[in-house]
Parts: structure tokens; C-alpha cells; sequence
């Protein structure tokens, strides 16, 4: 099945993107248009990537450049704003803090006092906050309230896919005074207008704000940028991109120190139940020009010395033709760049020719996202427009032309049954793959699992977002329980070492070598999956897991 990337999008689709939310806000008025009372001048912004919880023994979390708001800052210099990145999270790594409820969970990342005192220094009018994480929703109040206590004068406004999807939880907050959902480029500017007392808060797109006495608003999303060559490359030289070279987690096995992440792409038309990005960027797939992306390679590798990218787009070759011109256009060019796709491709699209070209232009590994192994239910269940018989081929090309490759799997949605998991550990045994990434079902808000898993009682223990880690295993359904489905997936770990020992004699070193040189990575996360209740929840939603400042 191949999808439609021309056709455009009804309005009407976007509207109801935040539907669950905006039924808790007040209808945007259709009358008189708001201004602000008292209009701010606005110099300096400040745009502030947040610290992370995660588990001390494992961390799960990933400091990457933060281009998006990278892209914002670039955006706000050539409108002459006067701008800052803080990445709290690459600047602090170093730094941990433990909960005080389970010595398990930490918070990385710069503290509460050194935030405080960066923004005391810069003095910003306006600090943005990128919130892309629900599970990290209790990080983001903290953020507001440090800000606050810098100077309770400082407008804060938030963004980013928890925003987008959580519009209301945010915009509660007292110390948080505007969001924008969605993509923000052109929101953001007309934001800064706003509060400067040249648009009417009415005008912005996506802009949820505070009106006297009406309680919260939430402008709906209608427009996305339809040119995004139009965009300028994000502010590297704010980002300071040399801070993240070298570090080991990376999205993934890193081939060179110095790397950097890039996006071609944003939309995704298909509507898999598990996933909410298209609430973020919508359905209508967009890409940049193959020449427009080839420039910001270049740009890389002549300023910074990049020798590696990843294409951190949802689907870099759902669109064959453009993906083709691209990784033609890498050749042709000779950019020399090791590559590879940490989110995975779009694999309706991806073909044998495509694939040999793509490890011409440079890619080391290619993630195949199949989600399961089983037609049904990636058809009536995932609803992903995949054929499995299809992809064998694909997978075989692989190994055939030596190119790496990993795949993805969804296990737990309801509606499967343990023998479909089954299907799915053993589908992956076949192609080769012996360590899927494998996520359990988490019914992320925004997405068609969790109004599913709502409407039939499928939470295991009460629903919270702190428990959206992509293994909670926070869903029991009448097929299987969390105990069930926690032994099912500890069987099928071991069903694949097993097979890739069968398979593959020559790995039965290697893998003996790994669990010899790193034992107790093997047993924690027995420990982990075959324990009830196990650390992937977070504690800090209490007051006692609360961290010190």
C-alpha cells in the first residue's frame, strides 16, 4: 500500500487535533478581537531546553541538539530579537540529583539555583520553554516557577509535543503565561507581536493564553508552513554543537564524535493508533528541496567538521521520488557523510534500488519501524500501511549488500493476543534481527490508543503521565495481563539470543564476551521486566519524590 503525499488536508482535520483538550477551554471568540492591556517591548528571549527524570541505573534519555528550538532561534535573529539557547540537559549531564522518594530515579541536568542565576544574568523579557515529554511533565512547572522567581516580570510561553497534546495541564500553571501548539515558527513571531500590542491574541495560530474572566483559550492549529525551504538552518552558533560531540548516548551507537541530527521532512499522513506526531506537524507529509538540505550538510561539515548524521525525520523516504533526489544528490556531490535513520523510514515507500542507494550516499544502518509481525494486526489493530511479505525482501537485501539494520516492534496494544507477540519475536527471528528496539503499548495522550484504552478500563493501575515510559507496561486487556505480558516479553529476549546462538554460531562469543564484560545490565533488566510495578514509574508526581532545587 502506498500513500498519497499530494493531496492537501481538510481543514476541518486539524481543528479537531486537540479536540480532547479543547473541550476543557473556552470557544475562541468570534467577536471583538483582544489586545493586550499593557504591551511589553520585547529584546532579549531566552529559549530553554529542560532538564530530565530518568533512571539512575539505565538513563533513557537522549542529549541531542535541540534544533528545533534551534530553527526558533534563527527565526527570532532575523527578526533583530536578541536571542539565547539553554540546554539544561547537555550543560548539566554530568549532574545528578536523586529523588527522594526512590533512589532509582534521578533528575539530570542543570539545578533549580544554576538556571535561576543564568537567567538573572541574561535578564530575557520572554524565556520559551520546550516541553516535548509527558512523561517529563513534572519537570516543566519547576522550569516556570525558577523562571518566575528570577524575575516574576518574565513572560514564559511553552511549545513542543507535550504542549500540543496536554494544552490545558500546561496552561493551568500560574507560572506558565502562554503556549503555542504545533509547529511555531510563524506562531512565535506573531506572539511576540502580540504581546508587544501589534496583532490581536485572536490572530495567532495555535496560541492558548489567559483572558480576564473567560479563563483559558486555545486558538485552533489551522495553518502549517507549506515551503520550509523558507525556514532558515537552526542557530548552531547558539546551540554550541561541539558540547555534544563524543557523548555515549546519543540516539543510538554513535560512528563518529562528531555527529548531528537534521530534518528533511515534517507530516506524517498515516494514523497508526499509537502515535500523536501528527498532532505536532499534521497530516500532510512536506519535505524540504534535496539542494535545501544538501546546504545544511555542507554547512555542517565546513563550519563544525560533522562526520556523521542522523536523519531524525518520522519518515525520511515516505516520499520516494524526493528521497531519491536526495541520497542521488549526496552522491553526486560527494558530501562523504555517514548516515543513518534512529526514528526509521517510511517503509511503504522503500524499495532494493532505494536501499542501494542509500548506502551509496553514505547510511550505516537503516531502522525498520514494522511495529509487528503480524499482518493482522498491524492492519486492524496498528492500522500502519505495511505488507510484512514485502519487507522480508527488504531485509534480506540488507544482508545481502552488508548494511546494517535494527527494527521496531509495539507490543501489548489491545486486541492482540500473547501468540501475536509471539509472531512478532518470531518474525524478527527470521529477518535477522535478534535485538528489536521493542516498546510496550503506552497510550500516549493524542493518540487513538489512549481514548481506546479510556474508553474500556485497559489501565493496569491509575492512569498518570509520569508512567508514559515506553516500557510501563501500563495496560492489561481481557487477552493478557501486565504479569503476562511482562513474562512474555522476558521469554521472548531470550527466545531471540537463543535463535541468533542457532542462527549465527560465530555471535555465541560475542554475545558470551557482553554478558561476561557487562553482567549487571543483563540482571537489572531481568529485574526490571519480570518485577511488578517496576522503576520505569516515575515517583516524582508526589510530594514526597519530589527533588531538591
Amino acid at each position: 500500500m502506498e500513500l498519497n503525499f499530494s493531496g492537501t488536508v481538510d481543514r476541518k482535520v486539524n481543528e479537531n487535533l486537540l479536540k480532547t483538550e479543547r473541550d476543557s477551554f473556552v470557544p475562541q471568540s468570534k467577536g471583538p478581537q483582544t489586545f493586550i492591556k499593557t504591551p511589553s517591548k520585547v529584546n532579549k528571549v531566552l529559549l530553554l531546553f529542560p532538564p530530565a527524570y530518568t533512571i539512575k541505573s539505565s538513563r533513557d534519555i537522549n542529549p541531542l541538539p535541540p534544533i528545533g528550538i534551534g530553527m526558533l532561534a534563527s527565526i527570532l535573529e532575523k527578526k533583530n530579537y536578541e536571542v539565547e539557547i539553554l540546554d539544561c540537559l547537555v550543560r548539566g549531564w554530568d549532574q545528578e540529583e536523586e529523588s527522594q522518594a526512590n533512589k532509582d530515579i534521578v533528575r539530570v541536568g542543570l539545578t533549580n539555583n544554576q538556571i535561576r542565576e543564568y537567567i538573572q544574568e541574561y535578564q530575557p523579557d520572554v524565556v520559551g520553554v520546550s516541553c516535548m515529554f509527558s512523561v517529563q511533565h513534572k519537570i516543566y512547572p519547576k522550569i516556570f516557577s525558577t523562571i518566575k522567581s528570577a524575575n516574576p516580570n518574565i513572560i514564559t510561553v511553552a511549545g513542543g509535543a507535550h504542549v500540543t497534546v496536554c494544552s490545558k495541564e500546561v496552561l493551568e500553571d500560574p507560572n506558565c503565561d502562554y503556549i503555542i501548539a504545533g509547529e511555531g515558527e510563524e506562531s512565535l513571531i506573531d506572539f511576540l507581536d502580540t504581546i508587544q500590542g501589534h496583532k490581536s491574541f485572536e490572530s495567532v495560530d495555535g496560541l492558548g493564553w489567559k483572558k480576564e474572566d473567560s479563563g483559558l483559550i486555545l486558538n485552533p492549529k489551522l495553518r502549517w508552513i507549506e515551503d520550509l525551504d523558507s525556514l532558515p538552518f537552526p542557530a548552531y552558533h547558539l546551540l554550541d554543537l561541539e558540547q555534544y560531540f563524543g557523548l555515549e548516548a546519543s540516539h543510538g551507537i554513535r560512528h563518529a564524535k562528531e555527529f548531528a541530527p537534521i530534518i528533511t521532512s515534517r507530516g506524517c499522513p498515516a494514523k497508526c493508533t499509537f502515535c500523536s506526531a501528527n498532532k505536532m506537524f499534521g497530516y500532510k507529509f512536506r519535505t524540504r528541496s534535496a539542494q535545501n538540505v544538501i546546504d545544511e550538510l555542507w554547512f555542517l561539515k565546513n563550519n563544525y567538521g560533522v562526520k556523521e548524521i542522523m536523519f531524525e525525520d518520522d519518515n525520511v523516504t515516505a516520499n520516494r521520488k524526493h528521497a531519491t533526489e536526495l541520497f542521488q544528490s549526496m552522491i553526486d556531490q560527494k558530501i562523504d557523510l555517514r548516515w543513518d535513520t534512529p526514528n526509521g523510514v517510511g517503509l511503504w515507500t522503500l524499495t532494493n534500488d532505494l536501499i542501494d542507494l542509500m548506502k551509496e550516499a553514505g547510511c550505516v544502518k537503516i531502522n525498520f519501524p514494522i511495529e509487528s509481525g503480524d499482518q493482522e494486526v498491524l492492519k486492524n489493530i496498528i492500522k500502519k500501511p505495511l505488507d510484512l511479505k514485502r519487507t522480508k525482501g527488504l531485509f534480506q537485501h540488507c544482508q545481502n549488500i552488508g548494511l546494517d539494520y535494527g527494527t521496531f516492534l509495539v507490543v501489548g496494544m489491545p486486541g492482540e493476543k500473547i501468540e501475536d507477540i509471539w509472531t512478532s519475536f518470531k518474525f524478527c527471528a527470521e529477518v535477522g534481527s535478534y535485538s528489536p528496539h521493542t516498546s510496550i503499548a503506552t497510550p500516549y495522550p493524542g493518540t487513538d490508543l489512549y481514548e481506546q484504552c479510556k474508553e474500556n478500563d485497559y489501565f493496569s493501575r491509575e492512569y498518570a503521565l509520569d508512567g508514559l515510559f515506553i516500557s510501563s507496561f501500563m495496560l492489561k486487556t481481557p487477552d493478557w495481563s501486565e504479569a503476562d505480558l511482562r513474562r512474555v516479553l522476558l521469554k521472548g529476549k531470550f527466545y531471540l539470543k537463543f535463535r541468533q546462538i542457532i542462527d549465527r554460531p560465530s555471535d555465541a562469543l560475542k554475545l558470551a564476551k557482553n554478558l561476561i564484560k557487562q553482567p549487571g545490565k543483563v540482571f537489572n533488566y531481568i529485574k526490571r521486566v519480570s518485577k511488578s510495578g517496576s522503576v520505569w514509574r516515575n515517583p516524582a508526581n508526589s510530594p514526597q519524590g519530589s527533588l531538591k532545587n
